[in-house]
C-alpha cells in the first residue's frame, strides 16, 4: 500500500453524484415490483387447497421458569422438519425454481442446474403431517434437556395460498439432579475420577440435561486417556440412571470394565516415527535414521531438517505413559512450524512384541513448497470530497520467501514494496507544480527461527523457580507460553515516505520479536529488544504555518531514537470465538515503551558527570536537523469488542477503542508516528484518515490551504474510537451494514497555539465527531471487499451561520443533502471483526 493509504490499512475515497442515486433507487423500485408480480404468478403451479410455507414461528411460554430461552428458541428451530420458504431480500426463491422450470420446457439444451441450486430453490408446499411430527421432535429434545413435562402444539393460518405455522411449546418445569456419582468396578479409575471430581459437569443443583452428559462423558474419556488408558473411549460409560419420583433426583454413571479383563489396561510409549518431508506420491526407496529414540524416514540419505527442531515439538517419548493431551500437543507444535503444510498423526496399538501394552506413534509431516518470488501490484483511486481533487495511485509489492533457510526450519522473508500517488490537477493549482503527490519505498527483511531464543537468558526468570516448593518469581503460564509457543523473529526494515507540501521522513528499524501463538484463542507478540530511528524533513510552508507556531508539534517532527534493551513492546489479542446464538468477546491491548532503560543509564551518568543534560547522538548545536535525541515516552491503547448474533445472518457489532500516550524523562513530547489519528475505513468513515482533532480545534493552516493539501495530518496524545454496526445478509455474495461512530483525538497538555485541543474531562464528549451510515461487502471467502458511505453528523467544534451568527455542533447543512454528500470509503476486509 503507499502513503496515505498504507497509513489507513487500504482506504479509498470516491465520490459520486446524486443523479447516479436516484437512478438506481429507480431500478430497486422496479426490480422489486417486477418480483411482487412474479411472485403473485407463481401461485398458479400450486394444486388445490396447496399453499406456500412462508413462516415458522416459535412461542416458549411456562408457569416454570424457562432457562436460555433463547438457546433453547434457536435449538427448537433446528427441528422443523419443514423449512419455510427461502428468500432474497424478501423475494421467494422458488420464484426462480419456476421460471428455470419454464425454460427449460422452452430450451432443454440451456445450460442446466446444479443438484445445490435446485434445492436450495426449490419451493415448500406446507405440509401439516410434518408440522406434528415436528412437535413431536421438540418434546423429544426438551425431554433430553431435562423438560419431562414439555408439550407442544401448532396453529397453520393460510390466506391467499401462502400459510404461516405458529408453534407454541410448554416446557414445563425442569428435573434437576440433587447428587451425582460415578460407579466403576476397577478401583484405579475410581482413583483416578476422585482427583479430578471438582471438575465435574454435574452437581448439586444442575439440570438433568443430556449436553451436560455429553460433556461429562468426554471429561471422563480425556481423564483416563491422559493417564494411560489409551483404548478407553466412551462405549464404555453407560446411559445416565436415574430415580425419577421427583423433580431433583439421583443420577448415577456407570464405567464398565473391557469384556475380556476385570480391569483396563494402561498403555506406554512404544516406537516414535516421523516422516519429515512425506510426499503422498513418493514411490522411491527412503532412508531411516534413529536418533535419540526417534526414527526419522526421508526420502534422501541425509536429513534436510535438524531433528533438534522435531525434538522441541515433540511431546512423547517412548517408555512414558500414554497421554492424549501429549499427542494432541505434539500434532499442534509441529503443525505450527511455518515450513510444515499437513501433520498427520497415526497410533498403532502393539500388545504382542513386549509384556507391556504399547501405543507405536507416526507422524508424517507435508512440507510446503519453497516460494523463491512472489509480485503483486496494486491501483487506487480517491477523491477528495467537496473538493476538486482526485489522486491516483499505484504500488508494487515483491516478497522472496526462503524456507528452511538453515535446516532449522526457519523462514527467511524479503519484501520490497514501493508506491506512488500522482496528482492530475496539479497544472490547475495555482502554485502546485509538481504531479506526484506522494511516494514511499520499504525494503525489509525477517528470519523467523522456531525457537524461544533467550539471549543473556534474561527473560528465564519468568515463571521461574529456585525449587518445585517455592511459588514462581512470575506468572507460570507466560513461562510456558514461551517455552513451548513461542517463534523467534529478527527484523530488519527501511522506509521512506514523502508527502508532497507537508512532509518526508526516513525510518530505520530493527528488532527482536517472539511471536506466542499457544491456542485459537490467544495470540501475543513481546518485541524483547529493538529500535527505530525516526528523521524527518518538513517543508517550508508546513513549516512556518504549522510548525512554527506550535512548540509541542515542533518536538513531535525532530529527529529522535525509540529504543528498547530488555522490553520495547508487548501486543496481546484474546478472541472468545464466534458463537452460532449470543454473543462473544474480544479483547485487543498493546502497550509500547521507549528509553526506558537508556533513561536509566542516563540518570546514574549524570550522577557521576553532576549534569542534567540528555542522551543525544550527532552535533547539539542547536541547528535543526543536527541532533538525534533518545525519545523516552509510554504508550497504550485497549480495543473491546462485542457480537452478538440475532440469528444467523443478523449480527449487531459493537467496538470501544482508547489509547493514552505520555512522554516522560527528557522528552516533552510524543513522537509524529507514534501519536495517535482516527477516520478513513477502519475508524470514523464519515471523516478523513487525520482529519479529526486534535479536541474542538480548528486547523486554520488546513482552511486557508486546502486546494493545495490532499493529505491531512492531525493527531493527538489520547485517542477514543468508538462503532456500532448491524451487519445483515442481503443476497448471494453481499452483505450490508448500517452503522454509527464516534471519534476525536487529543493532546494531554495545553498548547496556546492550538486552543480547545487538551483532553478535559468535562468537555470531551462534546468534542467527539459523530458519523453514520450505511455499507455493503462482498464476501469472496478468502477476503472481503467493504464499502461504506459515512455522513457527518456531529462536529466536534461549532459551525458558525454567517447569518445569524450562531454556532451549532449539528450538522443540519448535512443533514439536508442525504442522501448525497457522503465519504465513500473502499477497503478490504471488515471495519474490526
Amino acid at each position: 500500500m503507499i502513503l496515505i493509504f498504507a497509513l489507513d490499512k487500504g482506504s479509498i475515497y470516491i465520490n459520486y453524484r446524486k443523479a447516479y442515486r436516484l437512478r438506481f433507487s429507480r431500478w430497486v423500485f422496479f426490480l422489486a415490483s417486477f418480483f411482487i408480480l412474479l411472485s403473485c404468478n407463481s401461485k398458479k403451479y400450486l394444486k388445490e387447497n396447496q399453499s406456500f410455507l412462508i413462516d415458522n414461528k416459535i412461542t416458549l411460554k411456562s408457569k416454570s421458569k424457562i432457562a436460555d430461552k433463547s438457546d433453547l428458541i434457536l435449538n427448537l428451530s433446528r427441528l422443523y422438519r419443514q423449512n419455510q420458504t427461502k428468500t432474497v431480500i424478501g423475494i421467494p426463491r422458488h420464484i426462480f425454481y419456476y421460471q428455470y422450470q419454464e425454460s427449460l420446457l422452452k430450451n432443454p439444451g440451456r445450460k442446466q442446474w446444479s443438484e445445490e441450486r435446485i434445492i436450495k430453490n426449490r419451493p415448500v408446499i406446507h405440509d401439516s403431517l410434518k408440522a406434528v411430527q415436528s412437535t413431536l421432535d421438540f418434546e423429544k429434545y426438551l425431554n433430553l434437556r431435562g423438560y419431562r413435562y414439555a408439550k407442544a402444539t401448532f396453529k397453520a393460518k393460510t390466506a391467499d395460498q401462502v400459510t404461516s405455522v405458529y408453534y407454541h411449546v410448554d416446557p414445563g418445569p425442569r428435573t434437576y439432579v440433587d447428587s451425582f456419582v460415578i460407579v466403576a468396578n476397577d478401583t484405579a479409575l475410581i482413583r483416578i475420577i476422585g482427583t479430578d471430581q471438582k471438575n465435574s459437569f454435574f452437581t448439586k443443583g444442575s439440570p438433568l440435561d443430556i449436553e451436560l452428559y455429553n460433556k461429562e462423558r468426554g471429561r471422563l474419556v480425556n481423564l483416563l486417556q491422559n493417564n494411560g488408558y489409551a483404548t478407553f473411549d466412551e462405549s464404555f460409560i453407560s446411559p445416565l440412571e436415574v430415580d425419577t419420583n421427583a423433580a431433583r433426583v439421583k443420577a448415577t454413571m456407570r464405567v464398565a470394565n473391557e469384556t475380556d479383563s476385570t480391569f483396563h489396561k494402561k498403555y506406554y510409549v512404544g516406537s516414535v516415527t516421523v516422516f519429515p518431508d512425506y510426499h503422498f506420491t513418493d514411490t522411491v526407496m527412503l532412508f531411516d535414521t534413529v536418533i535419540r529414540n526417534v526414527k526419522y524416514i526421508t526420502p534422501v540419505k541425509e536429513l534436510t531438517l535438524k531433528p533438534e527442531v522435531i525434538e522441541r515439538n515433540l511431546f512423547i517419548h517412548e517408555g512414558d505413559l500414554t497421554r492424549k493431551q501429549n499427542l494432541s500437543q505434539s500434532t499442534r507444535n509441529l503443525g505450527k512450524i511455518e515450513i510444515m503444510k499437513f501433520v498427520t498423526p497415526s497410533t498403532d496399538i502393539d500388545t504382542i512384541s513386549s509384556d507391556t501394552p504399547r501405543v507405536n506413534y507416526t507422524f508424517f509431516l507435508s512440507r510446503y513448497k519453497k516460494i523463491p518470488l512472489l509480485l503483486s501490484g496494486e491501483l487506487t483511486y480517491s477523491n477528495i470530497a467537496g473538493q476538486k481533487r482526485s489522486l491516483l495511485g499505484a504500488s508494487v509489492n515483491a516478497n522472496y520467501r526462503d524456507l528452511n533457510t538453515f535446516k532449522g526450519a526457519e523462514v527467511l522473508n524479503i519484501n520490497f514494496e514501493t508506491g506512488v500517488e500522482f496528482y492530475p490537477q496539479a497544472s490547475e493549482i495555482a502554485g502546485k507544480k509538481d504531479i506526484i503527490n506522494s511516494f514511499n519505498i520499504s525494503p525489509s527483511a525477517s528470519l523467523s527461527i522456531p525457537k524461544f531464543l533467550d539471549p543473556l537468558r534474561l527473560y528465564h526468570v519468568i515463571g521461574n523457580a529456585r525449587s518445585d516448593d517455592e511459588p514462581a518469581l512470575m506468572k507460570n503460564r507466560l513461562r510456558k507460553w514461551l517455552l513451548y509457543d513461542a517463534t523467534t523473529r529478527l527484523n530488519l526494515s527501511y522506509n521512506y515516505t514523502k508527502i508532497v507540501g507537508l512532509y518526508r521522513y526516513n525510518s530505520f528499524n530493527a528488532g527482536l520479536n517472539y511471536d506466542i501463538l499457544p491456542d485459537n484463542q490467544h495470540k501475543l507478540t513481546i518485541e524483547r529488544f529493538g529500535f527505530d530511528l525516526f528523521s524527518p524533513v518538513v517543508d517550508d510552508s508546513f513549516e512556518i504555518k504549522v510548525l512554527s507556531k506550535s512548540k509541542f508539534q515542533q518536538e513531535s517532527f525532530s529527529k529522535q531514537l525509540y529504543t528498547g534493551l530488555l522490553f520495547r513492546s508487548y501486543y496481546y489479542d484474546f478472541n472468545a470465538g464466534a458463537k452460532t446464538r449470543g454473543g462473544h468477546l474480544r479483547i485487543l491491548n498493546n502497550v509500547e515503551i521507549s528509553g526506558a532503560e537508556i533513561l536509566g543509564i542516563n540518570y546514574l551518568t549524570n550522577i557521576f558527570r553532576s549534569s542534567k543534560k540528555g542522551f543525544y547522538l550527532g552535533k547539539n548545536d542547536g541547528l535543526p536537523g543536527d541532533t538525534v535525541t533518545f525519545s523516552h515516552f509510554v504508550k497504550g491503547e485497549l480495543d473491546l469488542r462485542y457480537f452478538f448474533n440475532l440469528n444467523s445472518r443478523t449480527q449487531l457489532a459493537f467496538r470501544f477503542n482508547a489509547g493514552v500516550a505520555a512522554p516522560f524523562g527528557f522528552t516533552n513530547q510524543v513522537p509524529y508516528l507514534k501519536q495517535f489519528w482516527v477516520g478513513g475505513a477502519q475508524s470514523i468513515r464519515a471523516w478523513q484518515v487525520r482529519e479529526l482533532g486534535p479536541g474542538a480545534y480548528i486547523d486554520t493552516f488546513y482552511v486557508n490551504h486546502k486546494e493545495n493539501i490532499s493529505a491531512f495530518y492531525q493527531t493527538g496524545d489520547v485517542k477514543l474510537d468508538m462503532s456500532a454496526e448491524m451487519r445483515f445478509h442481503l443476497l448471494w455474495y453481499f452483505d450490508g451494514a448500517i452503522f454509527m461512530d464516534a471519534a476525536n483525538v487529543w493532546i494531554n497538555r495545553k498548547d496556546t497555539s492550538r486552543p480547545e485541543s487538551q483532553f478535559k474531562w468535562n468537555k470531551f464528549l462534546q468534542q467527539l465527531g459523530i458519523g453514520y451510515g450505511y455499507g455493503i461487502r462482498m464476501d469472496l471467502d478468502y477476503f472481503i471487499i467493504r464499502l461504506d458511505l459515512g455522513y457527518k453528523l456531529y462536529n466536534p467544534y461549532k459551525i458558525i451561520d454567517p447569518v445569524t451568527g450562531k454556532g451549532t455542533h449539528l450538522l443540519k447543512d448535512e443533514l439536508k443533502k442525504f442522501p448525497g454528500g457522503s465519504e465513500v470509503q473502499i477497503a478490504v476486509g471488515l471495519n474490526f471483526d
